[in-house]
């Protein structure tokens, strides 16, 4: 009787382990998503109070982008436009539905551009480094500084010629010197970052 209960042990062990792996990781990553969502936050350990709170005051900017994007859409879509890139007004992809409701973002998403939801995304997101680069050259200060709102205050600097000639002619960086000098490209005094660039292209 002692080895049919080891047996019966044995058994029930065992298929208690092959329940739990064939579970599999979309289970046990739906159990997280769900525990996350109870603690308040998203599936990227971000605060949903905190992200509600960056939309809330982003919201008004973004609605006055969108107007405007909506008033050029011919000239996006032909790649005319300085200020949105040419592919604002293509559909959205099933990478950003995903990243929006991962985010933990609600709304009807489907119904957005490609352009709009990368707007939404980025509001999430630090300024990247390129686009902070230009935003202090030319002492601007965003009310609320993210991804989205430093890229388009970039590209509209960056639409006026005088702007984009003045940002080429700053002094090369002590990284691009560094880098031209690694490269054994010999520096020259008043080096501007435009021609560092060029040399370091090869252009």
């Amino acid at each position: 009787m002692e080895i049919l209960w080891a047996v019966v042990i044995v058994i029930g062990a065992v298929a208690w382990l092959f329940i739990k792996s064939s579970a599999g990781p979309s289970q046990s990553s739906s159990r997280d998503a769900r525990t996350k969502r109870l603690a308040g936050t998203n599936e990227e350990g971000v605060r949903l109070s905190d992200m509600q709170e960056a939309i809330d005051a982003n919201m008004p900017w973004l609605q006055e982008r969108w107007r405007v994007a909506s008033g050029q859409k011919e000239a996006i879509t032909a790649d005319k436009s300085e200020i949105f890139p040419r592919w604002y007004w293509e559909p959205v992809t099933e990478r950003q539905l995903d990243k929006l409701s991962r985010m933990g973002m609600k709304g009807n998403f489907r119904s957005m551009s490609k352009g709009q939801a990368s707007d939404a995304i980025g509001i999430h997101v630090e300024p990247a480094k390129e686009d902070a680069e230009v935003l202090k050259f030319f002492k601007v200060k965003l009310p609320h500084a993210n991804q989205t709102r430093a890229r388009a205050e970039v590209a509209k600097l960056m639409a006026d010629p005088l702007n984009h000639s003045a940002f080429e002619k700053r002094p090369a960086t002590p990284m691009q010197k560094a880098v031209l000098e690694f490269c054994g490209v010999k520096v020259a005094r008043g080096l501007t970052a435009g021609d560092a660039e060029s040399c370091r292209s090869g252009t």
